[in-house]
């Protein structure tokens, strides 16, 4: 029971940044940014712990996929929303940028295939949440947005990146994923294709190896003897 409990954390921990990401944005609206800032700063905190927790207690689950993506979405959402309103329209790139990843996701499903989080969507997502605040606390303070520009920078070409390897993801079965890393990258699809080449190989062995076996016994039935590279008649039979 307990380990039961302790395995469901993460996905606890993912589902507070859900809340906390719209009581973040509803803060900020009304003038508490002290309060907006506090609650923003855990939803990005909380993106990388929830993560950590789950490779360590080996936690993994498709609510907990599914839950993290939203919940990241969510929060991008909730932070560049209110800097729009308020003025900021640079941050209109990333959320276009943002909208194109979901778009290829969505795609990928539409199409069988079972999206992963790529390493590249991660070391993304730590460079974009600190953007994000930093552009709607601009908004109010404008010498924050010197500490966003190289942020913005940063995160704008990640996400260029993401949509690229999001976009070439190939075909995965939910059994394939299933347990499989956050952090899973390209190489690793990589090994299993050179798996499943090297399967192929096996199996075509083991067809030849058959063959072989049947036409040896062939022979032999028929009163052939062979040699190393030759097939020679019973010559005893001709008699």
């Amino acid at each position: 029971m307990q380990n039961k409990f302790l395995k469901s954390i993460p996905n606890i921990i993912t589902s507070s940044r859900i809340v906390t990401a719209i009581m973040a944005a509803i803060s900020f609206i009304m003038g508490n940014i002290p309060l907006a800032i506090i609650l923003y700063s855990y939803s990005a905190i909380s993106d990388c712990l929830d993560g950590m927790l789950a490779r360590k207690l080996n936690a993994y689950s498709e609510l907990g996929r599914k839950l993290d993506a939203i919940s990241d979405k969510l929060f991008v959402a909730s932070a560049i929303a209110p800097s729009i309103i308020l003025g900021n329209y640079i941050m209109l790139v990333p959320l276009l940028l943002e909208i194109s990843i979901l778009t290829i996701t969505a795609c990928n499903q539409i199409h069988h295939i079972n999206p992963r989080t790529e390493r590249i969507g991660k070391f993304k997502s730590c460079f974009l949440f600190p953007t994000v605040i930093l552009g709607l606390i601009g908004t109010k303070i404008p010498a924050f947005n010197l500490l966003m520009a190289p942020l913005f920078y940063a995160s704008t070409v990640l996400e260029i990146k993401s949509i690229k390897a999001y976009s070439k993801q190939k075909y995965l079965s939910k059994n394939d994923i299933k347990g499989e890393s956050l952090l899973d990258t390209n190489d690793n699809l990589e090994e299993k294709e050179e798996y499943k080449v090297d399967n192929s190989f096996t199996k075509m062995k083991k067809q030849y190896m058959l063959l072989r076996d049947e036409l040896m016994d062939y022979l032999t039935n028929n009163n052939y003897c062979y040699n190393d590279l030759t097939v020679n008649k019973v010559r005893e039979r001709k008699r």
